[in-house]
C-alpha cells in the first residue's frame, strides 16, 4: 500500500513557487491545521452555509486519525499555504478516496496550492489503486473550487453520502486502473 508520505509531493506549479505536500505528523502540524480548519469553518459561514451541516468539528476532533489523514501544502519557506484532507470509502462494490476540506488561505489562492493539494489526493488514491476520488462542493458559493474541479476532469455523479446543505454537488474523477 502507498502511504502518503511516499506520493510524489514536490510541486511546482509556477516557476517562482515550490511548495511540499504532506500530512499532518507534529504537534506543530497540528496546530495549524486545526487553525486552517477553523479559517475554513469562518469561510463557509461568511457563504451563508451552516457549519452544523458540514460535520467540521468531528473532523477537528479527528485531525490525528490516520485513516483520514489531513495534508497540508507549504512553501519553501515552511509557511502554510492550505490543507485538504483525504479518506477511504466504499461506495456499493467500489473503494474510492473521498476529498473534504479543501481550504487555501486568502492570500494565496492563485498559488496553485489548491491544483496542488487536489492533484496530490489524486496521486494517493492511485497509490491506492481505489477506482475513483468523490467530493462534494457548493457550486454557487465556491465558484474557484468547481472551476479547479472540473479542469481536472471532476464530473457529476449521484449523491454519496448525506450531507445535508442545500444546493451541494456530487462530483466524482474515475481513475484508470
Amino acid at each position: 500500500m502507498t502511504k502518503l508520505e511516499e506520493v510524489d509531493t514536490n510541486h511546482k506549479p509556477f516557476d517562482h513557487l515550490v511548495m511540499t505536500i504532506t500530512p499532518v505528523s507534529t504537534p506543530e502540524d497540528r496546530i495549524m491545521a486545526e487553525s486552517l480548519l477553523r479559517a475554513y469553518g469562518q469561510h463557509l459561514e461568511t457563504e451563508g452555509i451552516d457549519l452544523c451541516l458540514t460535520g467540521l468539528e468531528s473532523d477537528i476532533a479527528n485531525l490525528s486519525n490516520p485513516d483520514t489523514p489531513l495534508l497540508l501544502a507549504k512553501n519553501e519557506q515552511n509557511e502554510t499555504l492550505g490543507c485538504v484532507s483525504v479518506k477511504r470509502r466504499t461506495l456499493g462494490t467500489e473503494v474510492v478516496a473521498e476529498m473534504k476540506r479543501l481550504y487555501v488561505l486568502p492570500e494565496h489562492r492563485a498559488s496553485g496550492a489548491g491544483r496542488a493539494l487536489v492533484e496530490a489526493v489524486i496521486a494517493w488514491a492511485r497509490g491506492q489503486h481505489l477506482a475513483a476520488v468523490v467530493l462534494d462542493t457548493e457550486p454557487e458559493k465556491m465558484v474557484a473550487a468547481g472551476r479547479l474541479y472540473r479542469s481536472l476532469g471532476f464530473q457529476h455523479t449521484e449523491r454519496f453520502n448525506s450531507n445535508a446543505v442545500p444546493h451541494v454537488a456530487f462530483l466524482r474523477l474515475d481513475l484508470a486502473p
